[in-house]
This record gives C-alpha cells, structure tokens and sequence, in this order.
C-alpha cells in the first residue's frame, strides 16, 4: 500500500513510479523523507512510498536524482540542513536509504555475502537481505558521518577492494578465534582490511528459525571501530592521539535507527559522551600526548593500574573536541589545515607544529583546552607520561 499526504506544490519531470505489488502512479520525484520516496501528483499532493517497495528501475532513478549537485536539487544536503558546504555538521542523514543486496547464500561452503551501497558483509550463516539492510544503516550512517565532517578524508574501500569489507561471526568464539579481543564489540583489523564484528554486537538475534534485529542501546564502540576503517588511508600518517580521538568523537555522536547522527555536544550528561561527562577528568601532558606513539598507546591494555587506557581516551577526545570547536575561532580551520598538508604528504609531526601548535607551549595550549572544557562544565587534572602518572591539578 502506498501511503498519501496532503501538501502543496507543483510537478517538474513526471514518469510512472511502479511497486513491488504492481501498482503504478503518475508523478515527479520530490525528495527523501527518513527511507521514504516523497512523490508529487499532478494535482499537487505529495505521495510517500517505501524505498525498498520500489521496482529496482524506480531505486535506480532515485539514486540518480539524489547523486545529482545540490544545486540541481532541494533534497541535497545543504537544502536539508540550511548549512553552507563546509560548515560543520550538527547532525546527519543519510542521502539515500540503505538498500541490502544478496550477492551470495551458499549452505555449501557457509558463505553469505550481502552488500549495502558502500559495504559487502561476509558472514558464515543466512542473515537475508531485510536484517542486513536494518544494521546497514548503522555503516551506511557512520560512511556519512565521515563525509560530511569538512575535513576532507574522503573515505574510499582499503586498497584492491571495491566495497568497505566487515565480517561477521554467528557465534563469539568463531570471532575470538579470528582475532577479535575479548570484551569487544568489533574490531577494525587493518592485515586483514575489514572490520570484524560478532552479530550480537549489531542486535542481530535468532528468532525461531530466522535472524531479526533488535535496535541497540549503544552503538559507540562499533562506530569507532568503522570510524577507523572509514580512515584505512590515514593510518599511519597522523599521529596516535588523532587515530583515536577522530574514532572517538564519531563514537560519540548519537546514532538513530535511520541511519542520522546527531553530532556530540560538550556539556550533555549522556552515554555517548562518557569520557567528556562534566565533572573531574584527568589527561596525559601534551608533550606526551602529542608525540605519543602507537607502542606507547597499547603499553597499558591488559595491566592499567592506573587507569591508563581510559586516561588515553578520555585524553584523545579531549584534544580532538578542542581542535574541531574550541581552538582559535573554533571553525576547526587550523585542523583542516592540518589533514590537507598530510593529505599532501608532509610528515603529521610538520603539519601538527605548523597547524595545531603554531608556535604556542604546551602550556600555554593546556592553558586553552581547560578554559574551554570547563564551559561543559568539565575540570581538568594534567598527569605527566605513564613513567611518572602523578596528577597536578590545572588551573
């Protein structure tokens, strides 16, 4: 059935527009509401249908109006959010709705490969094509995030490979065996060029004979985890506190079953942003901070007397908030400026004196990050390197 509301406007290209049940209607595409095709009659009403109902010619279409400049059409990004290309997004959505293909169901050789636009899911048992598209959303969302951030990452699929990859285990242990960490919900393995993730962590659960999903609570970890994948080009050329700090900050937006984010914000007392909760917070010196190396981040798992992994977190997201929205005029300038000069292949150690330091102390710029996290109403403790991980209160 095809659901019709009232509103006013006037048609521009009409051509037929068929469902899956073989009803056709005359009309001209108006846009995308949430995952619904908005279509406008001859007479001036506004018909709303189903993505997923659309014959595959009528998705198509769509996926060629949306694709099409701003410009050229009201239901671009910048239309829908009232925001000038380059400014910094307060939430997000996705262009168009997550569409699941099946490219392979195998009971043979137990291989189950599904595809939404910009991920192919590799698992060992059937999910079908309406689980995939419902946790799809998620990677599909997190993909737009990313994009949409004026940084200019750009994700593109690791090298040789045309989708982003993620593999998917039906039992935990088949995931532990494959490298995932215990107590995680995902992992981004770069050797292997594709996000690791049990199904549990995506809500997806047995019920009777078929796999259904149940919306998650919270969705941080696996963001951060496709974060990092959505970076696979990055690694290695920016420094160990931006690796996780950008993960971080993505992992901290609110995701929304459609597939929109909304971005965080300093100050709100939600799960999402646990590590900049107002309230006391303890983070490493930035001259440990910003030279720390991968080794040095990973010394602490496992061990953490201290509570040194969660003081690398909590200091990663703390610099990397500051640089997108607290930094000079907080128009996060300095920081584009930053990855464009990496981009360009100038060495991050360069581009963050240049950019991010720009001839300031470290204390003068600890100075900066503490008036600023104090307007979310956060104090902040300095601890010198895990050799020495005594605090000092700051001022």
């Amino acid at each position: 059935m095809l659901f019709v509301s009232t509103a006013p406007g006037c048609a521009a290209e009409m051509r037929t527009w068929t469902d899956t049940a073989n009803h056709s209607v005359e009309a001209s595409f108006s846009g995308i509401e949430g995952l619904n095709v908005k279509l406008l009659l001859k007479n001036g009403t506004t018909m709303k249908v189903a993505f997923a109902l659309l014959i595959a010619a009528d998705q198509d279409y769509v996926k060629l109006q949306i694709a099409r400049p701003a410009t050229a059409s009201p239901s671009g990004t910048a239309a829908r959010t009232g925001k000038a290309p380059g400014a910094w997004p307060t939430t997000t959505e996705l262009k168009e709705p997550a569409v699941a293909t099946v490219v392979k169901e195998s009971p043979e050789t137990k291989e189950y490969i599904y595809r939404t636009q910009h991920f192919e899911f590799r698992c060992d048992s059937r999910l079908g094509a309406d689980v995939v598209r419902e946790f799809g959303r998620m990677f599909e969302g997190t993909r737009e995030v990313n994009c949409a951030l004026p940084l200019g990452i750009d994700p593109t699929p690791e090298k040789g490979q045309e989708f982003f990859v993620a593999k998917l285990y039906t039992e935990k242990q088949d995931y532990l065996k494959d490298g995932g960490i215990v107590g995680s919900a995902g992992i981004y393995s770069g050797g292997a060029k594709a996000i690791k993730v049990p199904i549990v962590s995506l809500g997806v659960k047995l019920a009777g004979k078929h796999y259904t999903v149940i919306p998650m609570a919270s969705n941080d970890t696996l963001v951060h985890e496709i974060t990092h994948q959505m970076m696979n080009h990055w690694l290695g050329k920016i420094p160990e506190w931006y690796v996780e700090g950008s993960a971080m900050y993505v992992g901290s937006a609110k995701f929304h079953p459609s597939g929109r984010f909304t971005m965080p914000k300093l100050g709100v007392t939600v799960k999402e942003l646990e590590h900049l909760r107002p309230g006391k917070h303890t983070i490493w010196h930035l001259d440990y901070l910003m030279n720390i190396t991968p080794a040095q981040w990973h010394a602490g798992f496992g061990t953490s007397p201290d509570g040194t992994v969660s003081r690398n977190y909590t200091s990663a997201i703390a610099l990397t908030y500051y640089f997108y929205h607290g930094d000079d005029k907080g128009d996060a300038a300095h920081m584009v400026a930053f990855i464009k000069d990496i981009g360009a292949g100038k060495k991050w150690q360069q581009a963050q004196d240049e950019h991010l330091i720009r001839g300031r102390s470290f204390a003068q710029i600890e100075k900066e990050v503490v008036t600023f996290l104090h307007r979310g109403g956060m104090t902040i403790e300095w601890a010198a390197g895990p050799a020495n991980s005594a605090p000092t209160q700051a001022k």
